[in-house]
Order: structure tokens, then C-alpha cells, then sequence
């Protein structure tokens, strides 16, 4: 496990190193040296921001996992030879910060469409005194200690392949999609066979997707996707891109909103009446933004619904 302030060299120069890992084989246990790894970073735009962006290719090949050695070369250490590599990436960052960290031109890279972004804004999950039962703790600790031993691939059920069959084949894209979502849709069918493949393992040994494991897989898979437009909404080449998205998330947020309250919350971001009029202007005529006089004689504005969800669906709005 790679943690706390991590950059993209520092993990291949560990990953090159590789770790001390226990197989079993033919009833037999046995300490192996792979370079399968848990990288955590609580703060993902440290991690982006304090790698050299050049490194973000050498990603692209880490997280594809290619049989044999891989070389990556990097400006102040060297070259890092790896074999067999198998890291997973858990990382926490807002979509404005994702903004600063990733350039546009990075966002068709390959990068972003190997992640999968889940995009959470409800709040529901909040927990503020979970469970601290040892017991608990220690099955699930048995658990991801049972599921590091498994060798070998994965197989389909029969009928299991078929659902694979009809969501690979189907076309998920649209000429009208925004980079970010066009590139996730090409690679869409991966990242629910990774998802079956984890489900599969949590249930048992016997390595062997099913029917249940591929459908759930793929319902999580397209909820993701379903908000990656709002994940990427403030990546832009437009200067207002990143304001654009606070004053619709803000308004999101709160329900509704008069200029007053929006200028009040992000008068440091929008800067002048002036430009927000243009930016209210902008989002009305795009038809994010639905404006209604109330009895006050304030225009009050409301997210339109329909058209962030065709949005996020790749719809084509006539």
C-alpha cells in the first residue's frame, strides 16, 4: 500500500521496486515479489499537482496492466523497468480542483477514461458514528486477505457472457458527446468487467463471473458515467468555465437562487454585475438555467433537470 503524499515517480520508482506477496499454489503457500499495489491519496490534486504532467502517459500503460516488463523513463531518476504491473488508485477531489489540475488537452489523453469519477452531492451517506466493531473489522480484513491469494483468470458464466456481449457491442456514444464522455464510453465495458470481476471475488474462490455480478457491474458503471458531464463541467478552454459550473452547482444546490444570492455566495468568482448577467445570460440560453419572476419581482433560477440529465446522457436537444 502506497499512501499520504504521494507523486506519480515516487509510485513507479516503489512499484519498480516492487512488494513481498503470499500465493498459493496447489495447496501451497509461497512469498512472491509482484508490483500489485493499493495507492491511496486522500487529496488527488497533490498528487496531480506535484507530478511532472509528462508522467501522466506512463499512467496509461500502468493501469492497463500488459504482460511483461514495461519501461517508463522519468527527468530525475531515470528509467524504471516493471513487471506485470497491477496498481488501483483511490483518490478524493472536487470537480473545480479537478479543473486546475488536468488541462483540457489532457482530458481525450487516455487518463481520465480510466478512472471511473463517482460524482456524489446529496450527502445521504454521511455517518457520523460508524461502527467501530472489532469483529466486524477482522472478517473484513480475513476477507481482502482470502481474495489477495487468488491466481489465475476469471470466466463467464454462459449466461453472464451474454450480458458482456450486448454491452460491449452496444454503441454508448454520441457524435455530440463532450471529450470526457466520449473517451470514458470507448473503454466503458472494461471498467464494468473489473467491477464484476471484484464482485465475484468478495462473494467466493471460485473465480467465476455471473449473470448477477455482470448486471450489477454495468448498473454501476453507467450511474458513473451518468454524472461525468457534471464531473468535467468546469474543464474548459473558456476562461468562465470554472464559474460557469459554481454558479450551476450553486444554484443546484440551493434549489433555487435570485442574483442577489448568487452574487453574495461568489462575488469573488464572478466579479461584477456586469459578468453576471453574462454568465446568467450564457446558462439560460444554453437552457441550463430556467428563470421565473416571482411575486417579489426577483427572477428566481431553477436547474433544468431535463436538460442536465440529456446532457449527461449524450442526448441531442432539438
Amino acid at each position: 500500500m502506497l499512501t499520504d503524499r504521494v507523486t506519480i515517480q515516487y509510485c513507479l520508482e516503489q512499484i519498480a521496486r516492487g512488494f513481498n506477496s503470499v500465493q498459493v499454489n496447489a495447496g501451497s503457500v509461497s512469498l512472491a515479489h509482484d508490483a500489485s499495489c493499493f495507492i491511496s491519496v486522500p487529496e488527488l490534486q497533490v498528487f496531480l499537482r506535484a507530478s511532472d504532467d509528462s508522467l501522466l502517459s506512463s499512467m496509461n500503460d500502468l493501469w492497463d496492466c500488459r504482460d511483461g516488463p514495461s519501461d517508463y523513463g522519468t527527468r530525475s531518476k531515470g528509467c524504471f523497468k516493471i513487471e506485470k504491473p497491477c496498481p488501483t488508485l483511490l483518490g478524493g477531489i472536487t470537480p473545480g480542483q479537478l479543473a486546475e489540475c488536468l488541462p483540457t488537452k489532457s482530458i481525450a489523453g487516455g487518463f481520465t477514461r480510466r478512472v471511473n469519477f463517482v460524482y456524489e452531492s446529496d450527502g445521504s451517506a454521511k455517518l457520523p458514528w460508524p461502527d467501530k466493531d472489532k469483529k466486524i473489522n477482522q472478517v473484513f480484513v480475513d476477507d481482502l486477505l482470502d481474495m489477495s491469494t487468488l491466481k489465475g483468470e476469471f470466466t463467464f458464466t454462459v449466461a453472464a457472457a451474454k450480458v458482456f456481449e450486448d454491452y460491449y457491442i452496444k454503441d454508448l456514444s454520441s457524435e455530440f458527446d463532450d471529450e470526457a464522455m466520449l473517451s470514458y464510453n470507448t473503454t466503458r465495458w472494461v471498467h464494468a468487467t473489473k467491477v464484476a470481476i471484484c464482485l465475484s471475488a468478495a462473494k467466493g474462490p471460485t473465480m467465476a463471473i455471473d449473470k448477477s455480478d455482470m448486471e450489477t457491474a454495468i448498473q454501476l458503471i453507467d450511474t458513473c458515467a451518468d454524472d461525468l458531464n457534471r464531473v468535467f463541467r468546469s474543464v474548459g478552454d473558456s476562461e468562465l468555465a470554472t464559474v460557469l459550473d459554481k454558479v450551476l452547482r450553486f444554484v443546484e444546490t440551493k434549489g433555487y437562487a435570485t442574483r442577489q444570492m448568487i452574487l453574495a455566495a461568489l462575488y469573488r468568482d464572478i466579479g461584477s454585475t456586469a459578468m453576471l448577467d453574462v454568465i446568467l445570460a450564457t446558462l439560460e440560453s444554453g437552457g441550463m438555467l430556467i428563470g421565473k419572476q416571482a411575486p417579489s419581482g426577483q427572477t428566481v433560477f431553477k436547474v433544468s433537470k431535463l436538460k442536465v440529465q440529456q446532457l449527461a446522457k449524450g442526448a441531442v436537444i432539438q
